[in-house]
């Protein structure tokens, strides 16, 4: 594994290979499998302690909606200090403001989304998303 790992929230796994499979057919949907298979993406998991901040940020952002599954894509970065999500849904993550983001910042300021993967970034998220985190 790199020096910096990425992340993928179990609550997205699905939806990442579905939308992987959709736009890029089954051997890119193949490709990311084997990614997570071989170590290169990690499988992080929705914990107990993560489950308050989903209940509070979807109750707080009900008029979007914001869904459970988007709810723990700003939850588990939060707990793992995670500072920035590849994601397309541009609906959601710019308008949430994490609690590790700076008072003056912007919401999305720390949770950043990228319309184009940098070389370290992998879109999936709904509309796509996948964390990175540095491994010191």
């Amino acid at each position: 594994m790199s020096s910096e790992t990425l992340l993928v929230p179990q609550t997205d796994f699905a939806e990442c290979a579905y939308t992987i499979q959709r736009q890029g057919g089954t051997a890119q949907e193949v490709l990311f499998l084997q990614s997570i298979a071989d170590g290169d993406l990690a499988l992080v998991e929705l914990v107990a302690e993560d489950m308050s901040r989903v209940i509070e940020l979807v109750d707080t952002y009900d008029d979007f909606p914001l869904g459970t599954t988007d709810a723990s894509m700003i939850a588990i970065p939060e707990r793992l200090g995670v500072t920035e999500i590849a994601t397309l849904d541009h609906r959601h993550f710019p308008n949430v403001r994490p609690r590790h983001a700076d008072s003056e910042g912007e919401p999305g300021t720390l949770l950043r989304a990228r319309t184009e993967p940098a070389p370290h970034d992998l879109r999936c998220h709904g509309d796509s998303s996948a964390a990175s985190q540095s491994s010191s």
